[in-house]
């Protein structure tokens, strides 16, 4: 750390350094006046920045992050017992702007202050300036994928940790079903983990998560894996976007079965020997080889895929929103040793999850598979498709060939 401090302020560091284990700034008399009041919505704040030795780990109980360290710690008052963990900061300085995403939580700073890793600060300020003035607000980026669901390690059916990984936007709230249908709000410790001390249960569990904006994620048949992550289906949309659609709850009529239309033609290809250049793999809990060369329908190459617990899904995510109107059907070709039951379905460009269509695969032959648009509800555009597991159970792998976004003017 570059800040020049006195002697008596560096004695005190290094007391903070020995109790907390990683480097602290201290507020100066420089720069802007800080506001107060906790931050809970992206209006813009002024502060004080500053920068220390990150990691990427912290307070906020992270992974470290090597490749790429434009993070940071918010102070404690704005840190809000871990409300602002994992959100991303839009900040300005004398020299430029930069963007971080908040890991830690900085004690000695004052309200509105930002202690940046040396590299993000770099980018706003000169670094032997070492304190300078600030302002920023909360963004809502663009992300890879769903949220996540971590469990902590030591976590069981009595006492169960969880904490959510890839939000768009700051989490204001977690909860489960109970047996009882209820949800329960389970509080959330400084270390960002919400913590259920008489544990959830042995699970499957309906998790559902709540973000500053009030948007709210549910997600059904979340699996307990010991001190392992599963990925949720959904993402929060922009702050002020569309709602995230809630998926069907337990007790609801089963996803309609397709009804045939007319032969097919090519449209969009989406894998034919390769994933096509667009496309990015958004599965969860599921191992995919995408070059798999022994069971193929057509070409050299078909998709292996292996569920690795129930409800997990293939999810392929385009570049850019399709629209969807111009296509008759999805359809593609499968080949699987043992019956699998499977639930098709897309999302939408506001994040919305269309209607699911059941579809059983035969054991022992390929056969084709075509999903009508109007079996999913005749959405307006699309982005992700998605192959769930619908039996709530790990399966054998399987193979998926000629997946394409068909229509039959064509």
């Amino acid at each position: 750390m570059s800040k020049k401090q006195p002697i008596h302020i560096f004695i005190g560091m290094l007391c903070c350094l020995v109790v907390s284990g990683f480097v602290l700034s201290f507020p100066g008399f420089l720069g802007a006046q800080p506001t107060t009041s906790p931050v809970l919505n992206d209006d813009v704040r002024t502060g004080e920045g500053t920068f220390y030795g990150a990691t990427g780990a912290g307070n906020c109980s992270f992974d470290p992050s090597p490749d790429n360290l434009m993070v940071a710690a918010m102070n404690e008052t704005d840190y809000d017992s871990a409300r602002l963990c994992g959100a991303y900061v839009e900040a300005t300085g004398p020299q430029g702007m930069v963007v971080v995403h908040i890991v830690d939580r900085c004690p000695e700073c004052q309200p509105g202050d930002i202690d940046f890793s040396a590299e993000a600060f770099a980018l706003i300020a000169d670094p032997i300036d070492g304190r300078v003035p600030i302002s920023w607000r909360i963004i809502s980026p663009e992300l890879d994928g769903p949220i996540v669901y971590r469990y902590k390690e030591g976590s069981s059916q009595y006492w169960t940790a969880v904490q959510i990984r890839n939000h768009r936007n700051p989490v204001a709230k977690f909860e489960y079903q109970t047996s009882d249908g209820q949800f329960k709000t389970v509080p959330r410790e400084m270390y960002n983990y919400f913590v259920e001390p008489s544990g959830m249960g042995p699970g499957p569990y309906t998790f559902r998560v709540t973000d500053i904006y009030g948007n709210i994620i549910t997600d059904s048949n979340v699996p307990f894996i010991d001190s392992g992550t599963v990925s949720s289906g959904s993402q929060f949309p922009a702050a002020g976007g569309d709602p995230v659609p809630q998926p069907s709850q337990p007790g609801t009529p089963p996803p309609t079965t397709p009804t045939p239309i007319p032969e097919p033609t090519e449209g969009i290809t989406i894998f034919d020997n390769a994933l096509a250049e667009g496309w990015d793999d958004w599965s969860w809990s599921t191992s995919i080889d995408f070059g798999h060369s022994s069971t193929v329908h057509e070409g050299a190459t078909s998709m292996a895929i292996t569920y690795e617990s129930g409800w997990a899904g293939i999810s392929l995510y385009s570049h850019n929103p399709i629209a969807a109107s111009g296509y008759e059907a999805l359809t593609f070709w499968v080949y699987s040793d043992d019956e699998h039951m499977l639930d098709v379905f897309a999302h939408t460009e506001g994040g919305n999850e269309t209607m699911k269509v059941r579809v059983t695969t035969a054991a022992g032959s390929w056969q084709q598979v075509t999903v009508p648009m109007s079996e999913i509800g005749n959405p307006t555009s699309i982005t992700r498709i998605n192959i769930q597991e619908a039996s709530g159970s790990p399966q054998a792998p399987y193979y998926l060939d000629n997946l394409r976004l068909v229509d039959g003017s064509q």
